[in-house]
């Protein structure tokens, strides 16, 4: 893992990836942390989503979060709710607020959709 670290922080993607993949084959759940970083910093959502998911079915409290803001850019906000209160949950400091945020938002846009269809939709 360290020579992948060192690969990213040379800013080496391209390095750095296969042998994070390799630390992470090897049970080091956050290399795949880091990969998602790394994909999330060159606008490779997909990929970040895919590294998240894997760190953060292995517990990892960064990963959920990181997994949550990728799937805010995706607009899937229930899942991103997850994701931050899986985080929060694990110990991080920033997603107990993102969470509700997140959940008065949600809230918001049905009050707002129940109003409307009250007045007989759209006007």
């Amino acid at each position: 893992m360290n020579l992948g670290l060192l690969y990213a922080d040379l800013g080496d993607v391209d390095n750095a990836i296969p042998h994070l993949k390799t630390a992470e084959d090897r049970g080091i759940a956050q290399a795949a942390y880091v990969i998602g970083r790394l994909f999330e910093g060159r606008d490779d959502l997909w990929g970040a989503e895919a590294a998240y998911r894997r760190a953060d079915a292995a517990g990892d409290k960064d990963a959920a979060y990181g997994l949550a803001s990728v799937l805010m850019k995706h607009d899937d906000v229930q899942s991103a709710r997850d994701a931050f209160v899986r985080a929060r949950d694990r110990g991080h400091e920033g997603a107990g607020s993102r969470s509700r945020w997140l959940w008065r938002r949600q809230r918001g846009v049905v009050v707002a959709l129940t109003a409307v269809a009250e007045r007989g939709g759209p006007h």
